[in-house]
C-alpha cells in the first residue's frame, strides 16, 4: 500500500552494526504493524543512513507528512534540541511536507514491564 504519509524511527547511531540492528528491526514491525505507514529508520550521527537522506527519498517518493520518532529513552539533549532542531531545518527545505517530531519513549508504564521481563524477575 502506497502512503503519503512517513514514519522514521530515529536512534542516536552507533559504530556497532548489532546495536544499528535494533532501529532497523523495530521499524520492520512497526511496518508490519502499520502498512498504512511508510516506515523508515535513520541514525543521528556516526553512520548512515541519516536523518537528511531518508527524508529527501521520501520526499522523492511524494510523502506529504513525515513524523519523525526518537528512538531514545529519557527526554536529553538530542531528543529535546538537536532532532527538533534538523527538523526545523528540513521543514525550511521541503516546505511542502508537514513534520512532526514525537516525544522519546520517556517514562511509559510498559517500560517497567519490559524491564522486569528482560531481567528474568
Amino acid at each position: 500500500m502506497r502512503s503519503n504519509r512517513g514514519f522514521i524511527l530515529l536512534d542516536h547511531g552507533s559504530r556497532r552494526a548489532e546495536a544499528n540492528a535494533v532501529v532497523e528491526a523495530v521499524a520492520g514491525e512497526i511496518q508490519n504493524r502499520r502498512p498504512d505507514l511508510s516506515v523508515a529508520w535513520a541514525h543521528l550521527e556516526i553512520c548512515p543512513p541519516d536523518l537528511r537522506s531518508v527524508v529527501a527519498n521520501m520526499a522523492e517518493d511524494g510523502k506529504r507528512e513525515i513524523i519523525v520518532h526518537p528512538f531514545m529513552l529519557a527526554p536529553g539533549k538530542h531528543a529535546a534540541r538537536d532532532i527538533p532542531g534538523l527538523v526545523a531545518t528540513l521543514e525550511s527545505e521541503y516546505p511542502q511536507i508537514s513534520f512532526r517530531v514525537t516525544a522519546p519513549i520517556g517514562a511509559h508504564p510498559d517500560l517497567a514491564t519490559i524491564v522486569l521481563d528482560r531481567a528474568k524477575v
